[in-house]
């Protein structure tokens, strides 16, 4: 019998719909996925660029009254003294696969502000804590680049409050979990000690931005290639059943 064109192609309505939301589904997560891509390649050319400029006062800066905002990445020097009885210890944060801590250290500034710097990762001791942390609180002149708290990659609820004493240990918290802790004039951004400053732990030379770019990329391709494959899948069948259709006709 000979293939009847009316009856050579006609997809079921079911069957068109599902593979209508999977091509939908699988090429917005391609288009997020280089989106995300395109966003942290922005975060490490921005970062790049503060790297070749010289640092500047965090003093000057913090007296200018027309600054809305720092910079992001921007390096700084900062004047003031530790406060070693007041530290943090973030907990949940790895490095090269091993647990530790990262451990935040209040800066007392001019004028009372208080910049809490990261100084850097330390390992997980045998019984989970963390080793010696201790600082003397002379003056001192920090090179440190502006930042922000470590982030999880979905925050549950909210951090439980932290224990009575000090170093506290905490869970991903935000600054308005910290401001309680240090006051009303705890400087927004976080100091990331420079690699090579003393007193500072384990630290990245390159920023952290979790997956590279190069990975975002690879999975846009896939969930590109998917979608393909949905359609391909779909309109295959459908000429196949048209086919089988028209020749029993």
């Amino acid at each position: 019998m000979r293939l009847k064109p009316g009856n050579a192609f006609r997809p079921g309505l079911w069957p068109t719909l599902a593979m209508l939301v999977l091509c939908a589904l699988f090429l917005r997560l391609g288009v997020w996925q280089w989106d995300r891509a395109e966003y942290k390649r922005g975060l490490l050319a921005q970062y790049q660029a503060q790297r070749q400029r010289a640092p500047v006062s965090l003093d000057a800066l913090l007296g200018d009254p027309t600054l809305e905002s720092f910079p992001s990445y921007l390096r700084v020097r900062a004047a003031g003294n530790y406060d070693p009885g007041r530290q943090l210890l973030l907990e949940d944060i790895t490095h090269e696969g091993q647990a530790g801590f990262e451990v935040l250290t209040p800066l007392l500034m001019q004028g009372g502000v208080i910049a809490l710097v990261d100084r850097g990762w330390v390992p997980m001791d045998a019984k989970g804590g963390a080793p010696d942390l201790s600082v003397d609180g002379k003056p001192r002149l920090i090179t440190a680049g502006i930042g922000l708290l470590p982030m999880p990659g979905i925050r549950l609820g909210q951090a439980p409050a932290p224990a009575a004493g000090w170093p506290k240990t905490l869970l991903y918290p935000t600054l308005d979990d910290l401001r309680p802790l240090y006051g009303p004039k705890l400087m927004t951004p976080v100091l990331h000690l420079e690699p090579g400053e003393p007193d500072g732990y384990t630290r990245e030379e390159t920023l952290d931005v979790g997956l590279p770019p190069s990975r975002h990329l690879g999975y846009a391709f896939q969930w590109t290639v998917l979608a393909i494959a949905v359609f391909g899948v779909w309109l295959v069948v459908n000429l196949r059943r048209g086919r089988k259709q028209g020749e029993d006709t």
